[in-house]
């Protein structure tokens, strides 16, 4: 069994933690719910609260904001689940955190199962907030001329 795709939430963290960027690891459950099965620091750093906090949570139970970021996510969550295959999100998602609206490019991966089934989906973000107010001012600036 792959260590991403088995149930030690300790060793999974250990790996996830390596990684310079905010990293997710999301189970989905019998039941259709997406739940957070591993955080690493990088990702808890960036939303404002401790890993414990979210994993074990369902994106429902997360209440992420703005209104009806869940349910993009869960979409997102689902193709790739489906598709079994990396999909990079390019567009400025925002997310508001306990530092305020944070705007995040995404990259979800899936994890395969060593009988090929699709266990998890690991999820990657950049916080890309200085590039989104960039372009927005210079698209004011453009307007103003």
């Amino acid at each position: 069994m792959s260590i991403l795709t088995g149930d030690d939430r300790e060793a999974i963290r250990e790996i996830i933690d390596s990684i310079g960027a905010p990293v997710t690891v999301g189970d989905l459950q019998p039941d259709g719910t997406i739940r957070m099965f591993a955080v690493n620091r990088a990702a808890a750093n960036f939303y404002g609260v401790p890993a414990a906090q979210i994993e074990g949570c369902s994106l429902d139970d997360l209440n992420l904001r703005p209104e009806g970021r869940t349910e993009v996510i869960k979409r997102r969550y689902r193709a790739c689940l489906e598709t079994r295959e990396s999909h990079q999100f390019r567009d400025f998602a925002p997310v508001d955190t306990v530092f305020g609206r944070r705007w995040v490019h995404f990259t979800m991966t899936p994890l395969i199962d060593d009988v090929g089934k699709t266990a998890r989906v690991m999820a990657t973000f950049v916080d890309v907030t200085d590039l989104k107010l960039t372009e927005d001012l210079l698209a004011e600036t453009r307007t103003e001329a």
